[in-house]
């Protein structure tokens, strides 16, 4: 309990005279009542009833499960190692933990866990495995996990966090994040400790869209997958699949990475999600450990039946803006600990030193806020203890005076020169700072980490969450380890990390000539790489330059229409169960693909795709039949349907649009990406709260810069593709000031065009001089350049109906649609 008793010391000194909140009921007191020997022992501690991360043990279960009384369960056997907990707390062992047991007791041999607190995970088709202990260390062997003798599966329920062991059996290697608890995001972890000789990983995961493949993991972090099938036919040889690659080969450990990072529930795929790793000796397949985990991800309220809503889901709870000052000390953790009552939250882990093991891994867990938050990570060491580092939002570290920050603090704020690492955040964070320090290389003495929320802007009112751990052992002469890494900026790394998984190897993504703008444009927007919220500016720029490279992707030879939709659609229209696309057909598909309306259908991959392949896509596409939305919360809506083309909500080009005018742009055959079934679904309440949210939106300020090719990209580009191939080349700065601001044209009459000087309009028209124009299509006038290019920017198609017919379908010209589509 002494770091406890120092955090409190190191806290009150900061805010002198504020009370401690006190976290959980006495439990502890009343189970040393219970038992009055336990006092003073290793179970005079939380790890009677809880394991590592704080999740219940055995005994803890038990011990809630019946009213919370200690009498109740005494003559219960929680563990199942044949002593009664009774027997066992006399006896000074732990009750809940199966390892740890009276000496007398006869030989236990290591169970296969009972998989029913949780729904049985889909096993990975494996031939049965050999029953056999999992052997002891021997003398002089390195500690760790032992080498697979045998092959042996440890299914368990899924956890929020990685729950580290040397034991094989006790181990829990796969997190899937607050989805675990009840929460609303979901966040892929694994974690290792050391093994005792040279180890392969394999990742493994299975989806609810593709039940018959199994995805196995690169080492570069892109994804293969491999018919059920095909695995279990190879696996009775003892071999994988050709082309299967381990995630990590030949290690030791430790591992602790995050693969998939604070996804919101409601972009997820309703169904099941297995995740798996299996462990073997370096090179061999022929005994390994298999452990799988399945979380259930149920269909958001709106797609429910009435029956299912019924029993509903609770909504998601926020963590309240402080009304005070409150300081939380908590006991190391090897984990954070999530939760919207601050009291409980334990939002900054330190690792395997938790549990006495060696290595440090600084984490950061929270949730959701209910407003803004600025949030500041601070650390304290022992070579320094009148100094207190804080983090910058570049990771950088400055040390102040404690002195200092107690004098500043004690007038109701923080140091003005003393900068939020996450300003005006709201959540969910969820960072490794610090990974796998070796405690051998850092020197003995007390560490102490903080935590501080208080409201955007100000310090008045906040919390501050502490912990501490003590190294004894550690062989190091300097704390220079201890510092946070400056951020990875290595544009090839952090593409590996973050994005492979889904968009596949670097050198052949469908990824390439991303801009930054347009990389952050789908972190703020699309479901899945909301998770990526972390990633720094530098960072997302380093991951555009990477992409920068021009080597086209490899054309698909696939036909199956559920891959090739999820290699090439889900990006932007979910998953295929929930697409925002159901639907779809064939003609609709080839005729958005390469379009200038919409710049992510204008990949090269995409138009790489067969007839056949997009067929295929269509078929996949009209199984799809998700319900129309019930939300009326604007919030959801514009994110949902306008977000993807007029930026994220607090930047909006359509701030201040009212719902008559979303209204009278909706179905317009003007404007493409305003005609569809999902828009044209809308109810008049639904875009009377769009409009809600947009009333209280901040118009973005007009451009400031002359620079033509920006202002070109900025508001011209989406519609008219990129600048090379403009299909304005030539236009003058006279034919675009007369088309800004036509109602014929909703998309020449939006704010931000209407903005542009005449500075800024000679500038866009400059870029465009040297664009060398299109070929003249044969089979128009010579005129038509001036007719097409102005005339119906101006009047619209008015123009046209002469030649082409009332319909455009043809007279004394031909059809307009036998070369520019029913969409042109």
């Amino acid at each position: 309990m002494r770091s406890m008793a120092r955090v409190a010391v190191v806290v009150a000194l900061l805010l002198s005279g504020i009370s401690i909140v006190q976290a959980f009921p006495n439990y502890l007191d009343n189970f040393k009542a219970t038992y009055s020997n336990v006092a003073g022992t290793k179970l005079d501690s939380c790890t009677t009833c809880h394991n590592s991360d704080m999740t219940r043990n055995a005994y803890g279960l038990d011990f809630a499960a019946n009213g919370h009384g200690f009498g109740a369960i005494a003559a219960k056997d929680s563990d199942g190692d044949t002593f009664t907990n009774s027997a066992e707390i006399q006896a000074l062992t732990f009750p809940g933990n199966l390892a740890d047991h009276p000496a007398a007791a006869p030989p236990v041999p290591t169970p296969t866990p009972d998989p029913t607190p949780a729904p049985e995970p889909a096993p990975i088709p494996v031939p049965d495995p050999v029953s056999a202990p999992v052997p002891a260390p021997e003398p002089g062997v390195p500690v760790g996990m032992p080498a697979a003798t045998s092959q042996l599966r440890f299914p368990y329920p899924a956890p929020v966090y990685p729950l580290v062991a040397d034991d094989p059996s006790a181990a829990q290697p796969v997190g899937v994040g607050p989805v675990a608890a009840g929460g609303e995001y979901m966040s892929i972890q694994v974690g290792f400790g050391t093994f005792s000789s040279p180890t392969d990983l394999y990742l493994v995961y299975s989806i609810p869209s593709d039940p018959d493949k199994l995805y196995f993991m690169n080492a570069d972090y892109s994804v293969a997958a491999y018919a059920i099938e095909e695995v279990v036919a190879q696996m009775e040889t003892n071999r994988f699949p050709v082309g299967v690659e381990p995630w990590k080969a030949n290690i030791t450990g430790p591992v602790n990475e995050i693969i998939l990072n604070s996804i919101p529930k409601a972009d997820l795929e309703p169904g099941s999600y297995g995740y798996y790793i299996l462990a073997s000796p370096a090179g061999l397949l022929i005994n390994f450990y298999i452990w799988g985990t399945v979380i259930d991800i149920e269909a958001p309220a709106s797609e429910k039946t009435e029956s299912e809503a019924g029993e509903g889901s609770a909504e998601e709870l926020l963590i309240p803006e402080p009304d005070g000052q409150l300081i939380i000390p908590f006991e190391p953790v090897m984990y954070p600990a999530i939760s919207h009552e601050p009291s409980m939250a334990k939002p900054v882990s330190v690792g395997p030193v938790a549990a006495g093991g060696p290595f440090v891994s600084i984490q950061v867990g929270l949730g959701k806020f209910v407003s803004p938050m600025d949030l500041y990570v601070a650390y304290t060491l022992p070579a320094a203890p009148d100094k207190l580092y804080f983090m910058k939002s570049d990771y950088s570290v400055a040390a102040y005076s404690l002195s200092e920050i107690i004098q500043s603090m004690s007038g109701g704020n923080l140091p003005a020169f003393v900068e939020p690492w996450k300003k005006s955040s709201t959540g969910v964070i969820n960072e490794i700072i610090l990974n796998n320090v070796s405690i051998a290389d850092i020197n003995n003495g007390a560490y102490g980490y903080y935590l501080l929320a208080a409201p955007t802007g100000s310090a008045g009112r906040y919390y501050i969450w502490g912990s501490e751990f003590h190294v004894e052992n550690g062989a190091g002469t300097t704390a220079d380890a201890m510092t946070p890494a400056v951020p990875n900026s290595d544009g090839a790394v952090l593409y590996n990390q973050n994005c492979a998984v889904c968009h596949g190897h670097l050198a052949s993504s469908a990824k390439h000539g991303r801009t930054a703008d347009q990389i952050q444009a789908a972190i703020n927007t699309v479901g899945h790489m909301k998770g990526l919220n972390n990633l720094l500016g530098q960072q997302v720029v380093a991951i555009a330059g990477a992409l920068a490279t021009p080597t086209p992707p490899s054309a698909p030879t696939t036909l199956d229409g559920a891959v090739l939709y999820r290699d090439f659609c889900s990006g932007c229209h979910k998953a295929q169960a929930i697409s925002t696309k159901a639907g779809a057909t064939a003609t609709r598909i080839t005729g958005a693909i390469g379009s200038a309306t919409y710049p992510a259908m204008n990949s090269a991959g995409l138009k790489a795709l067969s007839a056949a392949q997009i067929n295929s896509i269509a078929g996949v596409l009209a199984k799809a039949t998700p319900p129309p939305p019930t939300t009326l919360d604007g919030t959801i809506l514009y994110r949902d349907f306008c977000a993807s083309c007029h930026n994220a909500l607090a930047s909006s080009t359509k701030a201040g649009a009212t719902a008559a005018r979303i209204s009278g742009a909706i179905g317009k055959t003007t404007n493409p990406a305003m005609n569809t079934a999902g828009l044209k679904a809308l109810s008049a309440a639904q875009i009377n709260a769009i409009a809600g949210v947009l009333a209280k939106a901040t118009p973005p300020p007009p451009p400031t810069t002359l620079d033509g090719t920006v202002l070109y990209r900025d508001f011209c580009a989406s519609c008219h593709n990129a600048l090379a191939s403009s299909t304005k080349a030539g236009a003058t700065a006279t034919r675009i000031s007369g088309a800004i601001g036509k109602t014929t044209n909703p998309a020449m009459n939006t704010a931000g065009l209407k903005a542009l000087s005449a500075a800024q309009i000679n500038a866009i028209a400059g870029v465009l001089a040297s664009v060398t124009p299109p070929p003249t299509p044969s089979g128009h006038p010579s005129n038509w350049r001036r007719i097409h290019g102005g005339q119906v920017e101006n009047s619209g198609t008015a123009t046209c109906t002469s030649c082409h017919g009332a319909d455009l379908r043809g007279s004394a010209g031909p059809s307009c649609y036998t070369c520019h589509g029913k969409r042109w």
